[in-house]
């Protein structure tokens, strides 16, 4: 039975089967997408962070909310025709506009361009490190920006790198988008992340 090797840094585990995802190069949306989705699964899949779901529950727990407030509302109305619901209406739409202005507020505050909110352990299994992922690609931009943010555990600081590059490199003139180069690319970030981290504790 073949041996398995150790992943070494900046090294992208090889496939059995890659398929070509093929998008509009002038979709910005599609593309930034395509290559955030691509980062998520590189960051999480092949180099061991593990996603932190607890900001999408938030946002979950708050559209329910506010959801909840305005089916309760149309209920009680049919059975207490207004005015008779006039309380209870105004009760509910109340809480509907300040939920969702709660979470507008997320949004703008805690989301903004993040994609990704992940944790890994450090090597003495305790310490937590908090990893983020952002975004940025202009409409009609060829340049495509990847910031990734860690948050170390030990000292509190937290450190970003950036990757600036053309979608061109990624995406020949068919649109197919070459994906183990961008991984690559995700790789040595994460790795430049790594080793500036490490400066920072000496």
């Amino acid at each position: 039975m073949p041996s398995r090797r150790s992943q070494t840094k900046g090294e992208v585990p090889a496939k059995d089967e890659e398929t070509t995802v093929e998008v509009d190069r002038w979709d910005s949306t599609a593309v930034r997408n395509l290559l955030d989705d691509t980062a998520r699964k590189v960051l999480s899949e092949d180099l061991g962070v593990e996603e932190d779901y607890r900001n999408v529950d938030v946002r979950l727990g708050l559209a329910c909310a506010g959801c909840s407030a305005a089916v309760f509302a149309l209920i009680f109305d049919y059975f207490f025709p207004y005015p008779a619901s006039h309380t209870v209406l105004l009760i509910c739409v109340t809480s509907y506009f300040v939920l969702m202005g709660v979470l507008s507020l997320f949004y703008m505050l805690v989301q903004k361009n993040n994609f990704f909110f992940g944790q890994s352990l450090d090597s003495d299994k305790k310490t937590v490190h908090r990893w983020r992922l952002m975004s940025d690609l202009h409409r009609f931009s060829p340049d495509y920006t990847l910031s990734m943010a860690m948050l170390n555990g030990h000292n509190g600081i937290e450190i970003v790198e950036h990757l600036e590059k053309s979608i061109a490199l990624y995406f020949d003139h068919y649109g197919n988008f070459n994906a183990s180069l961008y991984a690559e690319d995700v790789c040595k970030l994460r790795d430049t992340l790594l080793r500036a981290n490490g400066k920072k504790q000496q």
